[in-house]
């Protein structure tokens, strides 16, 4: 597969684009793409006193052309940066990724973001991703025998930070980045929504949600735990903080395994992207309905994840990777092509 970065942005001495690519092996080994061999593999296993004996390779974007990346790479980063490249340590067994949090970290100071791909003998599945943070605006495409995209942002980046000046959303514009609030516990904008999220669903009124082909019901007990019922067993979620769903953390981390495990996950998921999107109080038949999505404004509180509200009101398609299950429903950026001939990432 061929990689290409195109450099969109407008105006004069813009900062050069480099770029570093990491991922796992098909044995689980860590590896980087060598900007001397254009190779990916894996890299050296820790030595004593040493855990990461490498550093990531760093490019500039004109040399992406130049590679033609053979998979399989297994849960892979393209590390986009400007002015120069990332500091990030590896060895066969991990990573020590840029510290987005920590603004005196060798990574503290430089404009930097990512896309996450799967290269495999099933193909390419890629992505962009505002989970943790928007850096860089940014689009990916897939060209060639499978066509897709482009999706992400085509606005320049000023434009995009530009957007998060008011009340509360301000607080997360950090150094060179804009944080998630899923990046920040201690973060209760949600508190009032989520109360009455709670308070909607009663014994008289239980939600009612189909997972994987079984149909579930629940409501809050007196403890304020949700406690579903219909599969084999009672599937229990408690009352969330507001970082647990920023962030699907917390009560929302699925439980068990098999097909019980299965149906666990598909209730938080469902619930929590419905917090987040503002459509909890909502029938879940309409729970799909991307028209619907962000649109609920109570006049005295939040009642959707604002920083997910104004990426997507954005994002091409209104799409992005703005919360760690934001794919559910099909609102990601996520994207596949069968083989797969040539991903551009597009800088705006």
């Amino acid at each position: 597969m061929q990689l290409s970065i195109v450099d969109n942005r407008s105006g004069t001495n813009n900062p050069a684009i480099y770029f570093g690519i990491i991922g796992q092996t098909a044995g689980g080994e860590w590896g980087y793409v060598s900007a001397s061999s254009g190779d990916f593999a894996a890299a050296p296993a820790p030595q004593p006193g040493n855990s990461f004996p490498a550093t990531v390779d760093f490019m500039p974007a004109a040399q992406a052309l130049q590679l033609n990346l053979a998979g399989p790479i297994i849960a892979g980063r393209c590390f986009l940066s400007l002015g120069q490249g990332l500091s990030i340590p590896i060895s066969s067994v991990g990573f020590v990724g840029p510290d987005f949090l920590d603004t005196q970290s060798p990574n503290g100071s430089i404009t930097y973001d990512k896309i996450e791909f799967t290269l495999n003998g099933s193909g390419l599945n890629c992505n962009t991703t505002c989970v943790d943070f928007f850096g860089l605006s940014l689009t990916l495409a897939l060209s060639g025998s499978s066509a897709a995209g482009p999706l992400g942002f085509q606005l320049s980046r000023d434009a995009i930070m530009g957007k998060f000046g008011g009340v509360p959303v301000s607080s997360l514009v950090y150094s060179q980045r804009i944080l998630s609030p899923g990046s920040l516990n201690g973060i209760d904008w949600l508190k009032p929504y989520i109360d009455e999220c709670w308070k909607h669903w009663t014994q008289a009124n239980p939600l009612e949600l189909t997972v994987n082909g079984l149909s579930v019901s629940g409501y809050p007990d007196a403890s304020g735990t949700f406690v579903f019922t219909g599969d084999q067993s009672p599937h229990t979620v408690g009352k969330p903080s507001s970082y647990e769903v920023f962030s699907c953390s917390g009560v929302f981390q699925p439980q068990g395994s098999g097909s019980a495990g299965a149906i666990d996950a598909g209730i938080k998921q469902m619930m929590v992207t419905a917090i987040n999107r503002g459509m909890f109080t909502k029938s879940p038949s309409h729970w799909g309905d991307h028209k619907m999505f962000y649109r609920y404004s109570p006049p005295d509180y939040l009642g959707s994840n604002p920083y997910a509200a104004i990426l997507h009101s954005l994002g091409v398609g209104k799409l992005c990777y703005a919360f760690a299950w934001d794919d559910v429903e099909n609102d990601s950026t996520d994207m596949s092509g069968s083989p797969a001939d040539l991903m551009t990432i597009t800088l705006y």
